[in-house]
């Protein structure tokens, strides 16, 4: 078994190595070598399935199949589509193969599924879904059966199919920079065409199957700024909790609509996928490369489309927006307290104990600042604020609830309110001795502990 798996994946190497150096010579045979190469994919998809551990299937020859497969696409386009369209529409190799491939264990499968399908995408236009410039070896009555390229992704549901399989891409245990490279160009395209097509898409299972991630997503424990002081006192403090009952209830009746309205947009394959990327950027245990990717594909969206866009999708884009920025406010406010207290332990002539390395902003928050200006000035200052001061309230409001519902638990279930608590006293030390251990790095003095020992010379004993 070990032979055939090592020649199989010589074989697409060398394949691979001819397609770039002299794609002629497998113009004729082109049929026959992507037949044998989908019969190879699917048998490693059927392994896959059979095996209890993942690990026990090899990836790399499934990965060289994907970049073989990819160098007919690019350096031998026209047999490769005409290759394709000889394909049943419920047989399609891109959807019975590909498609699955971009949730393989594996993350080098799931980047050769993904360059895979961009170089699909690279050779049309999002506006028309046909062929952006002619291509060679590509026969007259192919394209016309092709409708110049626009057939495929024209049938129904296959534009939402790969915007959704792109999502889920986004999910995924790790995401390098190749992969969120291949995402950043496959979800700008698939949202403009679905904003510029009338092609029917079938959203109900996909809204039906993310009803109770975006419910769970949406309780997720933001970082809220902090308002005033709770012991703050004022003379017009009645007026104040009549004034706080009215917002109250203004910020209850406005959530309502606010919810009505995005499940409304959500059974919208555009609406879909903005909302699924907002609950994803929002989420508790999101990564900053997947938030980073995701409000790049705002920023993209926001480019191509008029202000009236900005304003249907408003609460969508500025959601995840307003909580990394509110991250970043903390960040900063903590800087501050940093430096000061390092100016008071230098002027009592003490060594600082501060670490300003540990407040450094996430590449995801920076963006967020700038992607949440171009909103507005997309949305003019009037619709932008109204936008913002209503995520602000909402977020605060689910914070003093969620704070009621903890000191609830800690009557009801006080074991469990006790866990809580361990845990966030123990997240808290970690955390403290990072700090420690960063600024001991910057300072050079780390312990012998810590401090990497001595190499000795090659043969030393």
């Amino acid at each position: 078994m070990e032979s055939p798996v090592k020649l199989l994946g010589t074989a697409a190497q060398v394949t691979t190595l001819i397609l770039k150096t002299r794609p002629e010579f497998f113009e004729r045979s082109a049929p026959q070598v992507l037949l044998a190469a989908r019969t190879a994919l699917e048998r490693r998809l059927h392994e896959l399935q059979a095996v209890e551990d993942s690990d026990e299937v090899r990836w790399q020859p499934t990965y060289h199949m994907c970049v073989t497969v990819t160098a007919f696409s690019d350096h031998l386009a026209g047999p490769y589509e005409a290759w394709l369209e000889e394909d049943k529409p419920t047989t399609s190799f891109l959807d019975a193969v590909v498609l699955p491939l971009l949730q393989y264990p594996h993350a080098w499968v799931r980047l050769g599924a993904a360059r895979l399908l961009t170089s699909y995408l690279r050779r049309r236009l999002a506006s028309t879904l046909a062929y952006a410039a002619p291509v060679k070896r590509l026969p007259r009555d192919v394209v016309e059966r092709l409708c110049n390229g626009a057939a495929y992704l024209q049938r129904p549901g296959r534009l939402f199919a790969w915007a959704s399989a792109f999502c889920k891409l986004l999910e995924a245990p790790t995401l390098s920079d190749e992969v969120a490279s291949e995402v950043l160009i496959a979800l700008p395209f698939l949202c403009e065409a679905l904003e510029t097509t009338d092609i029917p898409q079938d959203v109900t299972a996909a809204v039906a199957a993310d009803t109770g991630v975006t419910e769970e997503e949406d309780a997720d424990p933001t970082v809220e700024p902090e308002g005033e002081g709770e012991g703050v006192k004022s003379d017009d403090s009645a007026a104040s909790k009549a004034n706080e009952g009215d917002d109250d209830e203004e910020l209850q009746r406005r959530e309502a609509q606010e919810k009505h309205d995005e499940q409304m947009k959500a059974r919208t394959p555009m609406g879909w996928l903005l909302t699924r990327l907002s609950y994803m950027a929002r989420g508790s245990h999101c990564s900053n490369e997947v938030q980073v990717v995701v409000y790049k594909v705002f920023a993209a969206l926001l480019h191509r489309h008029d202000a009236a866009f900005a304003k249907k999708y408003v609460v969508q884009l500025i959601n995840p927006l307003f909580r990394s920025t509110s991250r970043l406010e903390e960040l900063q406010i903590q800087r501050e307290q940093e430096l000061l207290q390092l100016q008071r332990t230098r002027y009592k002539g003490r060594a600082s104990g501060a670490s300003l390395a540990s407040t450094t902003p996430s590449e995801s928050a920076l963006l967020a600042q700038e992607v949440l200006q171009l909103l507005e000035q997309k949305l003019g200052a009037a619709p932008f604020l109204e936008a913002y001061a209503f995520v602000q309230r909402k977020l605060a409001a689910r914070r003093v609830a969620r704070k009621l519902e903890r000191r609830a638990e800690a009557v009801s279930d006080p074991c469990h309110a006790a866990q809580r608590r361990m845990q966030k006293n123990e997240q808290k030390r970690r955390s403290k001795q990072l700090r420690k251990r960063k600024h001991a790095v910057l300072k050079g003095s780390t312990s012998a502990a810590v401090r990497p020992t001595k190499v000795l010379r090659p043969g030393a004993e």
